[in-house]
């Protein structure tokens, strides 16, 4: 029946009238050539047909290249999962875990004995389906992937087409509001964001640039135009003596929304050349020795990656700073959904992500980004964590003091949870870790008086406020566990205020940091080995600094 209703739609199409308009519902048609297009037909005539592709361009399609057509009512039948926005995401990690999650729909990883097809259009390369089937006779299941930026693929899934949106930024204010107007839900909770990895923004230049480090504020006036040349640095640029040419990402990309909240503070940086993919940006970049562009981590494509100087620290794009959400230019990387929606395969889909089983969503993620897992950090962080620390100047020195004692045996974890200002409470991120954090301590049989919960705050308003609300965040993480049984010393939780910063409170103008203040207000769980540290017993990944 089914078949039947596509070759008389086909039919209609092929053999109408001499002009034809359809109604907004959409159509699947398939070429010749096996590409789809996914779009509504709004006009034939006597050779093309005339189809406006989901928030795109007008197309025309060759009447005689056309052998199937399909309402998209129908494709709903076979279509598990709709993603929608980030090209970070969209590009290849959403690829690589549609293929997984169709492969553990069916309780079979092998490629062997399961067929995966990816099937895009090059004129359209936003657009691909993921498609299985388990034998030949079988109806394919499918993902649709479309990679046209976070702002786009929330928009999307505010008006219903998509049933996740990618997005390598959070959820703004406004998209926020519209949600809450229109559905009445609440997409920051945990039902509604999922945090799936961590990316890191990285500043690249030529590879004849000699340029180690930068700051965030050089790089934003290099971005604004405030300085223009290579001549303003007094580094040895093997004869490079150039202007900048500023290259970045197209509007809606979440690279650039990241770019601009964490460089830019919000203002609109002045770009010579624009392109909507990282690789595009990298390659450009390569080409061109007085070039300065931004990617996300593991893009850099052979350039130069710019260590960035923050407050007299190096970071560099280590996966365990990036983990931990230290390294000044990390971002997350989110999937939306609407908790208002119903569809069987949304909690099954976010459930497989999440997961840190092998050939699951975490051990996918960590083929692209840095995934979830809980890190052991190397003996170097806690030695660079040391060095640090005691090269800063305080306004306390027994704190001081007592937090270089208190870790100089212990390992740091990666779970790190942070707070909005004057807050308490988890987000979807913390929520997570923390369940992670009282698996691994049960897992491997800790004592809970190994366990070391420290907490820190800004330096906006008295030190004395700071130091307490620093305490009671701690206690917010602390409670926690024990509520879980995991009865940690009153001794081993401790508020150190203002105390080890790792990023600016304050730009070197004098203004308000907000991106430095929020990395600074944060909790540390380290785990105390008496004696020195069990390096390889923890079953837990190592991270080199």
């Amino acid at each position: 029946m089914r078949l039947f209703a596509n070759l008389c739609l086909l039919a209609l199409i092929i053999f109408g009238h001499s002009v034809l308009t359809y109604a907004a519902d959409l159509q699947r048609i398939t070429t010749i050539d096996q590409n789809e297009i996914v779009g509504e037909i709004v006009e034939r005539s006597s050779d093309t047909i005339s189809v406006k592709i989901r928030n795109g361009p007008l197309v025309e399609i060759p009447v005689n290249t056309v052998v199937d057509v399909v309402e998209f009512s129908t494709v709903s039948e076979d279509r598990v999962l709709r993603l929608s926005g980030s090209t970070t995401i969209g590009d290849e990690l959403a690829l690589d875990l549609a293929a997984a999650f169709l492969r553990s729909q069916v309780g079979e990883p092998s490629d062997e004995t399961i067929q995966i097809n990816v099937t895009s259009d090059p004129s359209f390369p936003d657009y691909v389906t993921v498609r299985l089937a388990s034998n030949p006779s079988a109806l394919f299941q499918a993902v649709e992937i479309r990679s046209i930026g976070s702002s786009n693929g929330l928009a999307e899934l505010l008006e219903g087409s998509t049933d996740f949106a990618m997005a390598s930024r959070r959820i703004k204010q406004d998209e926020w509001a519209a949600f809450e107007r229109t559905y009445n839900v609440d997409m920051r909770s945990v039902g509604a964001e999922h945090v799936i990895g961590i990316d890191a923004v990285e500043i690249i230049i030529h590879p004849t640039n000699r340029l180690a480090s930068l700051s965030r504020a050089t790089i934003a006036d290099i971005y604004s135009k405030k300085i223009d040349s290579w001549r303003d640095f007094k580094v040895r640029n093997s004869g490079l003596d150039s202007g900048i040419e500023n290259v970045g990402r197209d509007e809606g990309s979440g690279t650039a929304d990241a770019f601009r909240a964490i460089i830019m503070a919000d203002e609109t940086p002045a770009y010579d050349r624009i392109f909507d993919s990282a690789s595009v940006v990298a390659t450009s970049v390569k080409e061109t020795p007085g070039a300065m562009g931004f990617v996300g981590i593991g893009n850099s494509a052979g350039n130069i990656a710019l260590a960035i100087d923050e407050c007299g620290l190096d970071y560099f794009s280590d996966e365990f700073l990036v983990s931990s959400e230290d390294h000044p230019l990390s971002r997350r990387l989110y999937l939306y959904q609407n908790p208002a929606s119903s569809n069987v395969y949304h909690q099954s889909f976010i459930d497989f992500v999440l997961s840190e089983t092998p050939h699951t969503g975490q051990s996918i993620v960590d083929r692209h980004f840095v995934g979830l897992n809980l890190r052991g950090a190397d003996r170097n962080v806690t030695e660079w964590r040391l060095a640090m620390t005691g090269g800063q100047p305080t306004e306390n020195p027994r704190l001081r003091t007592l937090y270089l004692d208190k870790i100089k045996d212990a390992q740091r974890l990666s779970a790190t949870f942070r707070f909005s200002p004057g807050k308490s409470d988890l987000d979807s991120r913390g929520q997570r870790d923390l369940r992670a954090l009282v698996q691994m301590v049960e897992r491997e049989n800790i004592p809970p008086d190994q366990l070391l919960i420290f907490g820190f705050a800004d330096s906006v308003g008295p030190a004395n406020v700071n130091e307490e609300l620093s305490a009671s965040r701690s206690l917010v993480i602390a409670d926690h566990l024990r509520n879980s049984g995991i009865d940690i010393p009153a001794d081993n939780v401790i508020g150190f205020g203002e105390e080890a910063p790792i990023a600016c409170n304050y730009r070197p103008d004098g203004s308000f940091d907000r991106q430095g203040a929020s990395r600074n207000r944060r909790i540390e769980v380290w785990i105390r080995q008496d004696g020195g540290l069990r390096d390889g017993n923890l079953n837990l990944r190592k991270a080199q600094l």
